[in-house]
C-alpha cells in the first residue's frame, strides 16, 4: 500500500529534499547513491511528473546537488563527532524525512528526530527504524510532551 501525499499541504514540502535527494542519485551516481530516497518515493501515492520536470533542468540538477552535499556534509560532521562523543546525542530539528541518523548510528549514541506530529506520523509509515532512534514531535515547546509519551531522555547533555 502506498501512503498518499495530498498536493499543497505541510506534507508535500517533505518531497522537496527527497526528491531532489533521488534525482541526484539518479543522475550522479559516482557522487551520492541514496537508494533509501528511491524506496521512500516508489512508496508514495504521489504524482512526481511536475517535481521531476523540474528538477531535471540545470537549475533543479544544482538545487538536487546541493541537498545531496549538504547531507554528505552533515553525515561527515557527525561521524567525526560521534569518534570522540560515542554517546552522543544526535538530534535533527525540522527532521522531515531524512535519514542521516539511520547512516550515522554507531550503536551507543541516540537519535533524537523533531518535526511536526503530522510530519513524525508520515515517518512512523515511511521510514524503518532501528534502535537507538526517539521520534518527537514539536508541541509548542512543552517539556511535557516529552515526558508523557516517555520518551527517554540523556543523562548528560541537552534535555528538551
Amino acid at each position: 500500500m502506498k501512503y498518499h501525499i495530498e498536493k499543497n499541504t505541510v506534507q508535500e514540502t517533505l518531497i522537496i529534499p527527497l526528491f531532489g535527494r533521488l534525482i541526484c542519485s539518479e543522475h550522479f551516481p559516482e557522487l551520492f547513491s541514496d537508494p533509501e530516497a528511491k524506496r521512500i518515493c516508489d512508496s508514495l501515492d504521489y504524482d512526481f511528473s511536475e517535481k521531476r520536470k523540474k528538477m531535471e533542468s540545470p537549475a533543479g540538477l544544482f538545487g538536487a546537488l546541493e541537498v545531496a552535499q549538504r547531507q554528505y556534509d552533515l553525515r561527515c560532521e557527525i561521524e567525526a563527532y560521534l569518534k570522540e562523543h560515542l554517546k552522543a546525542a544526535v538530534v535533527n530539528l525540522g527532521c522531515g524525512l531524512d535519514d542521516t541518523f539511520s547512516k550515522v548510528d554507531n550503536g551507543t549514541c541516540r537519535g533524537y528526530n523533531l518535526d511536526l506530529p503530522d510530519v513524525i506520523d508520515v515517518r512512523n509509515e515511511l521510514l524503518l527504524f532501528r534502535g537507538g532512534r526517539v521520534l518527537l514531535f514539536q508541541d509548542g515547546g512543552r517539556q511535557e510532551t516529552v515526558h508523557r509519551y516517555g520518551f527517554p531522555l540523556p543523562r548528560r547533555g541537552a534535555g528538551f
